[in-house]
């Protein structure tokens, strides 16, 4: 080949042609593209970002285990429950109160319930229980998030004294991070059990809890189709505003009108079968995971657990990106 042709065939490949314009433009966008979104910054806050979703959303099911364990052991002591509602002692509490038309036979099954099964007290602790849990899981997964996250965005090259001041220690990322976040539910309006106090940002975890146990029950209740009053009043009503008594009212209202009719007979396994559907009934309400492909309607208590989750999934990616953009709170 003589000069004159490689001469000649370079100038022909670097002739800007449309297509050879249009693939450079291509090329410089995708380039643009990785330096704005792909930078080795950007690929620490996405993988913290997501690996904390994934930490946060595993640990539901965890957090939901002692309350399976919960209605487990109710299942265990179904058949006492059903001996007890049939025992001499049950039929004298059932004539007892048609003869004086007291409550008396409802109120023994209410007790024996509690003692064989559980009591509203111990379905609502153990409810709150797991609200609590499982916001301290979100405040170490936030917390270990920023440990990881500073390392990543810090130039260990760089004396501390160059670093911007958010940079310089776990610390003082955490107060800006916290700062900045107590804005963020602010403007966003975000239910995430999170409230700014002093230098950092505390969970009200009580609080929290109650009101998920609240909302989580009252759903239940309403999917079991449970009446106002079932187990009366006394001491079961201020648990029952709670809406825990109204849940535990659905197995008493399930099986209550069998005992009453078959009180002179002995149809004890027959109870006992009605009180373990029921307390799978109210145990799916609750915890329910239905899958992609369900029409169920998921647990109203995983249901709230899962909000928690996506509230300060939201809270976390748009305080990040602040963070990162204006440098900390001011």
């Amino acid at each position: 080949m003589t000069k004159s042709t490689e001469k000649s065939w370079v100038r022909r490949l670097l002739r800007p042609t449309p297509r050879r314009l249009a693939t450079f433009a291509v090329l410089v966008g995708l380039w643009c593209v990785y330096q704005m979104y792909f930078t080795p910054h950007q690929r620490a806050v996405r993988h913290r970002l997501a690996e904390a979703d994934t930490k946060s959303e595993r640990a539901i099911d965890a957090r939901l285990k002692p309350l399976n364990d919960l209605f487990a052991k109710g299942r265990k002591g179904s058949k006492a429950f059903a001996e007890d509602a049939l025992s001499w002692n049950g039929k004298w509490q059932f004539v007892k109160g048609l003869v004086s038309g007291s409550e008396s036979h409802r109120a023994y099954l209410s007790e024996s319930f509690g003692r064989h099964v559980f009591t509203p007290d111990e379905l609502r602790k153990a409810m709150e229980a797991v609200v609590r849990a499982y916001l301290d899981d979100l405040e170490s997964v936030e917390g270990e998030m920023l440990v990881h996250l500073r390392a990543d965005l810090a130039d260990t090259d760089r004396p501390a004294q160059s670093l911007p001041a958010h940079l310089r220690g776990d610390a003082e990322f955490r107060r800006e991070y916290q700062k900045l976040a107590g804005k963020v539910v602010d403007e966003l309006r975000l239910d995430v059990g999170v409230t700014v106090g002093r230098e950092l940002g505390m969970l009200v975890a009580s609080d929290v809890a109650a009101q998920a146990v609240l909302q989580a029950a009252r759903a239940a209740a309403a999917e079991l189709g449970v009446g106002a009053g079932v187990l009366g009043t006394g001491a079961a009503s201020s648990l029952a505003t709670l809406g825990v008594g109204m849940v535990v009212a659905i197995i008493l209202d399930y099986v209550l009108d069998e005992v009453f009719r078959m009180a002179g007979y002995d149809p004890a396994a027959k109870i006992e079968a009605m009180v373990k559907e029921s307390l799978g009934k109210m145990q799916a309400a609750l915890v329910r995971d239905p899958g992609f492909f369900s029409t169920e309607k998921k647990g109203a208590l995983r249901q709230r657990l899962e909000e928690l989750h996506e509230a300060r999934s939201k809270m976390r990616r748009e305080t990040v990106v602040r963070l990162l953009k204006e440098g900390g709170a001011k």
